[in-house]
């Protein structure tokens, strides 16, 4: 069974069957039109269409969706875990010479003019985390009941993960407030690492929630950017020190 903070149901929605999508020229001005006012219904290219009896006597709205139903910015109009999207942000990160570290370059924790920043959820970061870094997550648990965010735990809940996840709306505020200025360095570490590498069979490298997080920090102007290649999986096998947190007690999670 994933992990909450390796899995991303942003890609799962539930087509209900009186939603039209419609696209125009420009994929981040797409808008989802919903004939039921309590039902948000994520994008996706395959809704099924309502006949015009269907259609009758109901009030349409429009619905924004320039963001995912995950929460993350559209990159060029498209789902930051689409293929489009990270084809687009690991073009940006290597002309940025985003630099690769092993888990031994990482092991001292942080200094003056450099900062780890662990991009896991709380609660993993709280499990076992790297000595001197410091917690921003990307993503958190899913804390609300909008009808989007209904659809999210749902997500989640078809592929066997019971504590779904959602962008953290003030992900980069808390950067900004743990990292100080842009002229140091920053170095992202989440679970599984991801590759700027390019080979046959992954044309654009591997995509990870450390790369996407030194994507949405390049463009507020950080550019001395590194990542832990492997991820904690790689430096928990390493051998070198962890330091653990007693987790918070929230009570049982109710899906």
């Amino acid at each position: 069974m994933p992990r909450a903070s390796e899995f991303d149901a942003s890609d799962f929605c539930l087509s209900h069957p009186l939603a039209i999508h419609k696209t125009t020229t420009r994929p981040e001005e797409s808008r989802i039109f919903c004939s039921q006012p309590s039902v948000s219904v994520a994008q996706t290219s395959k809704f099924a269409i309502p006949r015009q009896d269907q259609l009758a006597g109901i009030e349409m709205r429009s619905v924004d969706v320039r963001s995912t139903p995950g929460g993350m910015k559209r990159v060029e109009g498209f789902r930051p875990t689409s293929p489009k999207a990270w084809e687009a942000m690991s073009r940006a990160l290597r002309r940025t010479q985003v630099k690769t570290l092993k888990p031994s370059q990482v092991a001292g924790g942080s200094g003056w003019n450099r900062v780890l920043v662990d991009v896991r959820p709380r609660e993993d970061y709280q499990e076992a985390h790297i000595a001197g870094t410091v917690n921003v997550p990307l993503y958190q648990p899913i804390a609300g009941w909008s009808p989007q965010q209904i659809l999210r735990r749902a997500g989640y809940a078809f592929f066997g993960v019971a504590k779904g996840t959602e962008a953290n709306p003030t992900f980069m505020e808390e950067f900004k407030s743990a990292v100080g200025p842009n002229w140091k360095e920053v170095v992202m570490i989440c679970e599984t690492g991801g590759t700027l590498q390019v080979t046959g069979n992954f044309p654009n490298g591997k995509q990870s929630r450390s790369l996407i997080a030194c994507y949405e920090v390049l463009l507020e102007g950080y550019k001395r950017l590194s990542f832990l290649e492997g991820g904690m999986n790689e430096y928990s096998k390493s051998g070198l020190p962890l330091e653990e947190l007693a987790a918070e007690k929230n009570g049982p999670f109710i899906f």
